[in-house]
């Protein structure tokens, strides 16, 4: 694994060319302060040993890793300060104050209550497509989409008073494709079910024109996963748009 960025302003990641370019750095100085002022913040959520921190290890880091073993990320990590730059010739900037990656095994209920606690502008809901129908209902990506967006919900219905809601968007990634066999639901499938269960979302999501993406794809350690990365970054840039 690389070392954290610690040279302010470093490039430390860029996309292949055929898709937009996103670069991502440390900002310095007067940008500092404006990214401190009003960057966005984003949280990725979902089950455990999904592909939650590859994703943030290619946003520090620039790179993918092979897979390895999570399940003992026992507490919330949060990045510093970053800015992406993205567009075909970098045109806009993403400030961001920070992402957050979750504890995957604390379920569904907790990463709503957190979701909640901590508004973000976006969040990036990360499953393990082969956990698809799974009997584990903290790895199934629809018994755990149904239990998120029902608590998700009841948190904005019972305690938003005087709490102006500042997400912008849901990215749903589903992780793993390269892993499915003849035997597990196809993607297609998949989107049919799971499509209708982020569609609830409407308390919660009242204060903005709800943008709901899904995304399918791998986060491995090739040219394939970080066109992959660059894809779920480009998305969630656009947001912002």
């Amino acid at each position: 694994m690389p070392e954290p960025v610690s040279t302010i302003g470093a490039t430390i990641s860029v996309a292949d060319k055929a898709i937009d370019v996103v670069k991502t750095y440390a900002p310095k100085y007067i940008d500092w302060a404006r990214t401190k002022l009003f960057g966005k913040r984003i949280i990725l959520i979902g089950p455990g040993e999904a592909g939650k921190s590859s994703f943030i290890d290619y946003l520090l880091f620039g790179e993918l890793t092979d897979e390895g073993d999570t399940s003992r990320n026992i507490a919330v990590k949060k990045t510093g300060l970053l800015n992406l730059n993205y567009g075909r010739n970098e045109q806009y900037t993403l400030r961001l104050k920070y992402a957050i990656d979750t504890v995957g095994q604390t379920g569904a209920t907790n990463h709503a209550l957190l979701a909640y606690e901590q508004n973000p502008h976006a969040m990036i809901i990360v499953f393990d497509s082969t956990e698809y129908g799974s009997s584990d209902k903290n790895k199934d990506a629809l018994i755990w989409s149904k239990e998120f967006t029902e608590q998700f919900e009841r948190q904005w219905i019972n305690n938003s008073s005087n709490k102006k809601n500042k997400l912008k968007g849901i990215i749903v990634v589903l992780n793993k494709l390269d892993k499915l066999t003849e035997d597990d639901k196809s993607y297609d499938d998949m989107l049919e079910e799971l499509k209708p269960v982020f569609k609830t979302l409407v308390n919660s999501t009242k204060n903005f024109e709800q943008r709901i993406r899904f995304k399918k794809g791998v986060f491995v350690k090739s040219k394939f996963g970080v066109e992959f990365a660059n894809a779920v970054l480009s998305m969630t840039c656009k947001l912002f748009v």
